[in-house]
């Protein structure tokens, strides 16, 4: 089934935010509603246009503006994208309220993986960093796993080296690494040990017996 979504694009720079909207613009079920260079603009099409995502790069001219609209009752799904992966600017975009955070370096079907994962279900702090990075940013905690997710950490568990997991799942080693972050900034953990025990003290998989 084809996702439907209504599309926002805010970014300040004009090539990058009109070849990203072209782009979004041709997968089937998504329609881009408006475009907006900074914070200001961004609000006033999410109040006139209630798309369900905005694209929001992370050093958009008055970001800042968006964290009212998006506590009001009609607020759309906001993904975070960050042309350098620097923790601290991360950290200061957390305050906006993301459901996501990706780099502009990932692919489309990131892109557009992480789009349909997020409006078909409202998965929280999806995250495509570089695992450097995401361990150092202070991402709020949410508990909550994915069935993928806990598919990954439950082979973890049994003592399986990521390229074992990728065989087992029949995935790309890149994606349990990406898995593994997600994992590690929703239980707030640094570690494959650290989030082993801690899904399994919150039961969220099963203990080695």
């Amino acid at each position: 089934m084809v996702v439907q979504c209504k599309l926002v694009v805010a970014d300040g720079h004009e090539l990058f935010r009109e070849g990203l909207s072209a782009l979004c613009a041709a997968q089937p079920g998504i329609r881009v509603v408006g475009q907006a260079d900074d914070g200001q603009e961004t609000v006033s099409l999410i109040r006139r246009e209630r798309p369900d995502l905005v694209l929001l790069d992370a050093e958009l001219p008055g970001v800042g503006a968006v964290r009212t609209a998006h506590r009001e009752p009609v607020a759309p799904r906001l993904v975070m994208l960050t042309a350098h992966e620097d923790a601290q600017l991360m950290e200061r975009s957390m305050s906006v309220g993301p459901h996501a955070c990706i780099s502009k370096d990932s692919t489309r079907d990131e892109l557009f993986t992480m789009i349909r994962t997020i409006v078909s279900n409202g998965d929280r702090m999806f995250v495509s960093l570089s695992r450097g990075v995401a361990e150092q940013v202070r991402f709020p905690s949410t508990g909550h796993l994915t069935a993928r997710e806990k598919e990954v950490l439950q082979l973890v568990s049994k003592g399986f080296r990521n390229a074992q997991v990728a065989s087992s799942l029949y995935v790309a080693e890149g994606t349990v690494k990406r898995h593994l972050a997600n994992i590690y900034v929703k239980l707030g953990v640094g570690s494959r040990m650290q989030a082993v025990r801690t899904a399994v003290k919150m039961r969220l998989i099963k203990g080695i017996q």
